[in-house]
């Protein structure tokens, strides 16, 4: 059923009857106020889209929609409590909703992958996270706190936290972590050390733009951070002490020892303000910072074994941007 866009829509009509109702669209109905208890009988239902219905506030405690897996409630901008709809949902969507943190019961909700709390003002904590939960997205939300139990989501992929201001700190996330996106959060100040993230994925992407207040400790654990491949990002105009081969504009030539094997190399580059790059893992992007950053590529490659003679006594790069305005380009052998 589709009453999508129904704006003078206040009050649904008895559904005891739709038994076999799948997927129900009820976006933009700015009018309604209220789910009807007869909701209890949509046992087949899968998806619900409550999306941009502003007006509501009542949904019945305990509909146990055995088969609904897929709930948006985007915009629900009155809605304080989310009911237990569904121990089968695998996407939550509570964004721009005045939820202040979650119940326990959300523990309880062994399917949920994917949950969505972004542009929420009125969130100041986290105290329960679904243990199965891969995405993972607060941004711009009041957020102040992230709970300690993240670091036991081991399926936890992707975490963005982009603008939530009033985030002063990250506890220890979990290694499974390939995807950290920490733009214009301008209160940060300290991450848990030793900041840890696995090396098994093909690639991990690491963000902090705009993160002016990070603490000495924070930034190294932040350079430190051992990866595959991928990326980091963070403000700074000197490179680390720990890239110790230096080069000028956007080609470097390493000599190697004959005594090590290499399996790897970070490239750490001092990129202007409003940069736009390409490359592997950052194809095209324009990177909003307001000052100098540093971009921190880690490549990995097959093992080099140097005990043969007929191998090369030296690797060589080049990286090439769209405005050509590499300032520096330094490398550390891993």
């Amino acid at each position: 059923m589709n009453l999508k866009g129904s704006s003078n829509l206040k009050a649904l009509p008895n559904l005891s009857n739709a038994t076999k109702m799948e997927i129900l669209k009820l976006s933009d109905c700015k009018s309604l106020v209220e789910i009807p208890s007869s909701f209890s009988h949509l046992q087949r239902l899968e998806k619900l889209r409550l999306r941009g219905c502003i007006s509501l506030e009542v949904i019945p405690a305990d509909m146990n929609l055995e088969f609904l897996y897929d709930l948006d409630m985007r915009g629900c901008s009155r809605l304080r409590n989310i009911p237990v709809m569904s121990t089968r949902l695998y996407f939550l969507n509570i964004s721009e909703t005045a939820v202040e943190d979650v119940s326990a019961s959300i523990t309880s909700w062994h399917h949920v992958t994917h949950l969505s709390i972004n542009s929420s003002a009125k969130l100041r904590g986290l105290t329960h996270l679904p243990r199965p939960v891969e995405f993972l997205d607060l941004s711009y939300s009041g957020i102040e706190r992230i709970p300690n139990c993240i670091k036991d989501r081991y399926l936890l992929k992707s975490l963005t936290i982009s603008g939530c201001r009033r985030l002063t700190s990250l506890p220890e996330l979990p290694a499974s972590l390939k995807f950290l996106v920490a733009d214009d959060c301008e209160s940060l100040e300290t991450v848990f050390c030793p900041f840890k993230t696995s090396k098994c994925w093909p690639f991990n992407i690491f963000e902090f733009t705009n993160c002016f207040k990070l603490d000495q400790e924070a930034r190294r654990a932040i350079i430190q951070r051992p990866f595959f491949h991928g990326t980091t990002l963070l403000p700074g105009r000197e490179v680390p002490a720990e890239f110790d081969h230096r080069g000028r504009g956007n080609t470097l030539t390493i000599p190697l020892e004959r005594k090590r094997s290499y399996r790897g190399v970070g490239f750490c580059v001092v990129i202007s303000p409003n940069h736009q790059i390409t490359e592997k893992f950052h194809s095209g992007l324009l990177i909003k910072s307001r000052t100098k950053h540093l971009l921190i590529i880690h490549y990995h490659f097959e093992r080099l074994d140097h005990q043969s003679p007929a191998l090369s006594r030296e690797l060589f790069f080049e990286l090439r941007s769209v405005n050509d305005n590499f300032r520096l380009l330094n490398v550390v052998p891993d």
